[in-house]
This record gives structure tokens, C-alpha cells and sequence, in this order.
């Protein structure tokens, strides 16, 4: 198991729910109404493993409609890479969107009637200056905390203490460590993967960063490593990395961003930015995980 497979038992454990907890993700609760698919996404759901005839057009945005589709959670990843190919014919770039909590808990913030559009956050992110904003975050932490400092180890962990995430937890019940019974998959109507932040409007609570800096620094993972978003749940984001970091300086550099990016993958996750960077040496899957 990987580091984020622990920390996801950390949290079920401080919830309190047990590693028991019976999987309800094929319960059909969120009153949904189906249509058919798109003619253009039909082909793609039926090879994914999903049912074109039973397709959920979720809402609508600035940038086009968003529909979304159930499968099993054994299937999911593989669904994913089918649609994934195909994203240049659909013009939709797919996302595991887990259970049906997690699509109850995104359409709250999806549906707020002062929800910033698609247009506005992709030019906010034109206008982000990352080094601006992580030295804006390292000086807050620092106010907030006149003892603040970031989670430094000293020393590089030994190689048997090294753990890279394994495998994506979007579609699994980490807990019981099975694939759920049912899980959804987005379709995003956005020219690049970078861009599903905005679509979704995703950020701006807790220590989450607001919607245009997830997209100016998925952008900048994308061209740097490759990265591409696969999980996209209320408080999880999984990528696949083509491109990961080859050396120590480059991993800990990037360490260090994304622990200002995420600090509880640090913080109640591997302990130390130098941890954090063992694994994402090579590392295919990135994880990122919000309290």
C-alpha cells in the first residue's frame, strides 16, 4: 500500500467509521435522470464499460454541458484510458468522479448561484503568477504562525521507508481495500486537461487554493511531467505523470510547491517534504488529498 492509501485509513479511523464500512455506492439516491448519450460520446461510454442509453446530463456551463456516466469501480481506470484517447474526437476530457457522495458534495459548489464561469477563472489563471502566490502563502503561514516551518526531515528517507502511490483511489474503497461497486465518470467539455478546475469550479475553502490556481499549476504540471488529471472528487485530485521527476533537486523542488499547494499530504500524510519527494521521484500517480 502506498502513502495515500494510509493516510485515506487515517481519516476513516479519526472518523470513526470503521474499516467495515459497507460500500452503499450502487444505491441510487441521488434521483437522477437519465438520457440518452451524446451521438459522439456513445461509442466511447459503451467501450468504457458504461450504458449510452443511461446517461446523466449533470448541468450546464459557459464552456458546454456536462454529462456523466456510472461503471464499476474494478473497471473504472481502464474506462478512463478508453476515454482518455478518444478525447480528441469527443472534445470531453473524462474524470472519475467516485460514489455518489462525492457528486452530492461537488454539486453544491457547482450550483451556487454566484459560482464564477468557466471564462472568468481560465483568464484569472492567465493572470496567476505562481512564485507571487507560493511566497504569499509562505508569508501568511508565517503571520498566521510566527513558529511556522515548513515539514523538513534534514535528510532523505531511506530506501525501504520510501512510498510512492500505487494506484489511484478515485474509484476503490481504501478502507476495505476492494474497487467500489459503482462509481461515476465526468465528461468536461474543456480543450485541456488543465482546465477541469474551472469547470468545476473547484477550490477557494479551507486551505484549498481558489479554481484559477488549480488551473495555472495544473498547466504548468502538464507541460513540465506530463501530468494529467484522472480523480476528481470533492476533496481528492489523482493524476497520471507521463514525465515525473529523474533526480533529487527535482523532486524536492516540486516537493516543496506541492506542499504549499496541499499541505495535509505532508502534514497528516508523509510527515516531511523530503518524504513527499522520495515518492514523487519517478512517481506515475500524484495524490492530493484536503482536510
Amino acid at each position: 500500500m502506498g502513502w495515500a492509501d494510509n493516510l485515506s485509513r487515517k481519516m476513516s479511523e479519526w472518523l470513526r467509521i470503521g474499516a467495515a464500512k459497507p460500500d452503499t455506492s450502487d444505491q441510487p439516491d441521488l434521483k437522477d435522470v437519465f438520457v440518452a448519450a451524446p451521438p459522439r460520446l456513445a461509442a466511447p461510454i459503451r467501450q468504457a464499460g458504461g450504458d449510452p442509453d443511461r446517461v446523466v446530463r449533470w448541468f450546464e456551463c459557459d464552456a458546454g454541458e456536462v454529462f456523466r456516466f456510472a461503471t464499476t469501480g474494478e473497471t473504472a481506470v481502464e474506462g478512463w484510458r478508453s476515454l482518455r484517447g478518444c478525447f480528441e474526437s469527443t472534445g470531453c476530457w473524462p474524470v472519475i468522479l467516485g460514489a455518489n457522495e462525492s457528486i452530492e458534495r461537488l454539486s453544491d459548489a457547482l450550483f451556487e448561484p454566484d459560482a464564477p464561469s468557466v471564462a472568468d477563472i481560465l483568464e484569472r489563471a492567465r493572470r496567476t503568477n505562481l512564485e507571487e502566490w507560493q511566497s504569499t502563502i509562505q508569508r501568511r503561514n508565517g503571520e498566521l504562525d510566527p513558529e511556522y516551518a515548513r515539514p523538513y526531515a534534514g535528510e532523505w528517507p531511506d530506501d525501504l521507508d520510501i512510498e510512492s502511490v500505487s494506484q489511484f483511489t478515485g474509484p476503490r474503497n481504501v478502507v476495505a481495500g476492494r474497487p467500489l461497486k459503482r462509481v461515476w465518470i465526468g465528461f468536461l467539455p474543456i480543450r485541456h486537461a488543465s482546465e477541469a478546475a474551472a469547470v468545476m469550479r473547484f477550490g477557494d475553502w479551507n486551505a484549498v487554493p481558489p479554481p484559477e490556481v488549480h488551473v495555472a499549476l495544473h498547466d504548468r504540471w502538464a507541460r513540465e511531467y506530463g501530468a494529467e488529471i484522472v480523480t476528481f472528487k470533492e476533496d481528492v485530485l489523482e493524476f497520471q505523470v507521463s514525465r515525473p521527476p529523474q533526480t533529487r533537486d527535482a523532486a524536492m523542488k516540486l516537493a516543496e510547491l506541492q506542499y504549499d499547494y496541499c499541505p495535509d499530504i505532508v502534514d497528516q500524510g508523509v510527515g516531511s517534504i523530503e518524504a513527499l519527494a522520495a515518492g514523487l521521484l519517478n512517481g506515475r500517480i500524484w495524490y492530493f488529498w484536503w482536510d
